[in-house]
């Protein structure tokens, strides 16, 4: 078999051959130019040192080994916020107040593994970075002048570690994006978080400091007499690559599952209020391939319309406290924009040929986000231009598009489309507060385990604040916090509900179900023998919205101490015998959660809430179990307590 090609893979006995694209920038179609220019040729980091990391999904026979001479480098550090902690920033003898970005050369040689469009790994070499930066504390200063890289311990997540002469490792680089640009002339490291270690926070005075982000990290490398390698591409599982790509709307399986939230960092406060972001892993379990075409990008591998499309990270803040679940804020929508394809168990050569290197998650591959990149001005939008019940969203004519040429003009300010919490919110005594963060994705089969949290301490520190994790990662929804999904005690419910499709035989992403949404509660006996019902209703991609919440068999004789949630909802007693919470504004959006409580005289038992959603199309509301009222004189009024009613 003779190939006119660049690349061969061998997959279940079978051979085939793939077209190497090679593109210069000035080639490339001009969205795709544009988000070079945005995301690839913009530098918003640092890297110094030593390399000498291994990328775990293929093998060194799988690369040809290539040597560099240098290339540059660039640094973010964060002092708009460190300033918050006291930590000041100085380029020479300039104390800076915001965000700055140093730029230097790289000197030195380093050597390492590539293929015709994936990052191997390292394989030795001493690089050299040298700054006018040093930060400062109370005081006393630290020099960044000199610093030496070597690989982090974890090979699956790959990390990098800073360590000054005498061998203290003061910087920490995590949640690293890898790529090789177009022609192989360079190799990217990106989108890294530089994070502050015990023996920097040592050394500066300043033991809060440990495992802050101090800014964002970029090294670009300059490839030597780079040439495609012709090399073989075998299954790392039961999945091989004949047939493929498996494309979600062809009908196979997509499961992206978030597997980890490893931190949480304090980005700035304005008038009041505290921005914070999670970083995140995801891995795909699904038989399916997954889009992750970043917005505007182009990609002739994908068929089908919008073509960049691509999954989007939401995160909320909640607190636990007196018997009650809040959530205090939430984010707006990131806009995934690459995938780095870690720890695979499929590599196949159109997701790293053909697919401009990260458009595609592989089946069992892995990625990550850290806390700088779920910060960036160029990928936060609003929540309200994604169709959450299908993981849709169209650029053109978009909050980034607004003179609708098909090309991103507009950026989120600072604190626009981020979590903002006010500061009050943060120090209730006795109170827990815990984070959330979701993928939402294009046919996902399963939304829940693309959802996750863990508990977090907030601590004011000087003027800003820090939110160290204080358990480990829980897959599922937030809710689960405080009514577990299937518990069994007598005094609390939770149910999980679905609003089918109206079209269930178009498909993905049509013919999706029209959204998910749970309705939890809990009941408290009171010492004067009555009891409080606290209702907790969660929109999770239910596009349409929910504007009333209506409970049977409530009296408003004999009901006290009802509450209304905020946002221009209010209640009312319907022909005596309903409790209804309404809204004819605000209704509860996807990815939203509101509170709603009441005192009765009567204990629990069985029976089923409605809730109504926005607009005219079926069904127009939902009977969802849960516990109501006991009260017996009105358990038939109108016929209401039956899931057909």
């Amino acid at each position: 078999m003779v190939c006119k090609v660049d690349q061969i893979f061998h997959s279940r006995g079978v051979y085939a051959c793939s077209f190497l694209h090679h593109w210069p920038i000035s080639a490339m179609p001009k969205h795709a130019r544009a988000l070079s220019d945005r995301y690839l040729l913009r530098p918003i980091g640092l890297l110094f040192g030593t390399l000498s990391m291994l990328s775990a999904p293929l093998l060194a026979a799988d690369f040809g080994e290539y040597r560099s001479d240098g290339g540059r480098i660039a640094l973010e550090l964060r002092a708009d916020y460190l300033k918050d902690f006291g930590v000041e920033v100085r380029a020479g003898m300039q104390v800076l107040g915001e965000r700055h970005l140093h730029h230097s050369r790289l000197r030195g040689e380093f050597r390492a593994h590539l293929s015709s469009a994936r990052f191997g790994r390292f394989s030795g070499g001493r690089l050299y970075f040298t700054s006018d930066l040093s930060l400062g504390y109370d005081g006393a200063w630290l020099s960044l002048e000199e610093l030496t890289l070597s690989a982090g311990a974890d090979t699956r997540r790959p990390s990098i570690a800073a360590a000054v002469a005498g061998g203290d490792v003061l910087l920490e680089l995590t949640h690293l994006h890898t790529n090789l640009a177009p022609e192989g002339r360079e190799l990217v490291i990106d989108h890294a978080d530089v994070v502050a270690t015990p023996a920097l926070a040592r050394r500066i005075g300043y033991p809060a400091l440990a495992g802050q982000v101090l800014g964002s990290a970029r090294l670009v490398l300059d490839v030597a007499d780079f040439e495609p390698v012709e090399q073989v591409l075998t299954s790392r599982g039961a999945a091989a690559c004949e047939g493929r790509p498996y494309w979600p709307q062809d009908g196979h399986r997509a499961d992206i599952a978030l597997t980890g939230i490893d931190g949480v960092q304090y980005q700035g406060r304005d008038s009041g209020r505290v921005k914070l972001a999670p970083s995140a892993w995801l891995k795909n379990l699904g038989e399916a391939d997954v889009p992750w075409i970043a917005k505007f990008e182009e990609n002739a591998v994908y068929p089908y319309a919008p073509n960049d499309q691509h999954p989007y990270l939401v995160w909320s803040l909640y607190r636990l406290h007196e018997g009650r679940i809040e959530q205090l804020g939430v984010s707006g929508a990131k806009h995934a924009f690459n995938t780095v394809n870690l720890n695979c168990d499929l590599i196949c050569d159109y997701f790293e040929v053909n697919s401009n290197n990260g458009d595609v998650l592989g089946p069992g591959c892995e990625d990550v986000y850290g806390a700088s990149t779920n910060d960036m001005n160029s990928a936060m939008g609003p929540r309200g231009e994604i169709v959450a019940s299908q993981g849709g969203f169209s650029s053109t004519n978009s909050f980034f598009d607004q003179n609708g040429d098909g090309m991103q003009d507009h950026d989120s300010g600072e604190y626009e489309n981020r979590l903002l919490v006010d500061e009050s919110e943060l120090s209730n005594q006795g109170a827990r507060y815990f984070i959330d963060a979701w993928y939402l994705v294009q046919c996902d089969a399963d939304i829940s385990n693309s959802m996750g949290y863990v508990e977090i301490d907030p601590q004011m520190v000087g003027d800003g604040w820090t939110f160290d994790l204080l358990s480990s990662f829980e897959q599922g929804s937030a809710i689960n916090l405080w009514v577990y999904e299937g518990s069994e005690q007598s005094l609390e419910h939770h149910e999980r509900f679905e609003v089918a499709s109206s079209t269930p035989d178009a498909g993905c992403p049509e013919g999706m179900p029209q959204g998910h949404a749970r309705l939890a509660v809990r009941v408290e006996q009171l010492s004067d023998d009555r009891y409080v019902y606290r209702y907790a209703l969660v929109n999770h991609d239910i596009d349409r919205g929910i504007n009333r919440f209506v409970l049977p068999g409530v009296d408003g004789s004999r009901i006290d101490g009802l509450a209304s949630p905020e946002g221009g909802w209010s209640s009312s007693v319907v022909d005596s015998c309903r409790l209804q919470f309404q809204t004819s504004d605000e209704a509860l959006d996807w990815g939203q959660v509101r509170n709603f409580e009441l005192i009765s005289d009567f204990a629990p038992r069985s029976g089923h809430a409605r809730i109504h959603l926005v607009g005219p199309s079926p069904p127009q509301s939902v009977a969802v179990e849960t516990l109501v009222p006991d009260d017996q004189s009105l358990l038939f009024c109108d016929r209401f307590d039956s899931p057909a009613n």
